[in-house]
């Protein structure tokens, strides 16, 4: 399956081989638990991923505001294809 994805993705017809950016988005959205969302996000590490690189996805992490929020030195040790976004006042 997956290297029928590749396949895909790689034709010259497709139109997001011809398109800059990343290939596939991943949307991580947490709420009041900043240790299972830390693990969540670190399995997210393109070390952890197989036959993929950094630049062929992307991870947005959406956090629905708390008292307990993501650390900011985690946020800010981010890789550069991951992006963060702090929710406010999410009813």
């Amino acid at each position: 399956m997956l290297e029928m994805m590749n396949r895909f993705l790689r034709r010259s017809d497709n139109p997001v081989a011809t398109t800059r950016g990343p290939k596939l988005s991943k949307i991580v959205i947490v709420h009041d638990m900043v240790s299972q969302a830390e693990n969540t996000v670190r399995s997210l590490f393109d070390d952890y991923q197989t036959d993929v690189t950094a630049d062929e996805y992307e991870v947005i992490i959406v956090e629905n505001e708390s008292a307990n929020l993501m650390r900011r030195e985690f946020i800010a040790s981010l890789p550069a294809n991951f992006n963060y976004y702090l929710r406010k006042n999410a009813e």
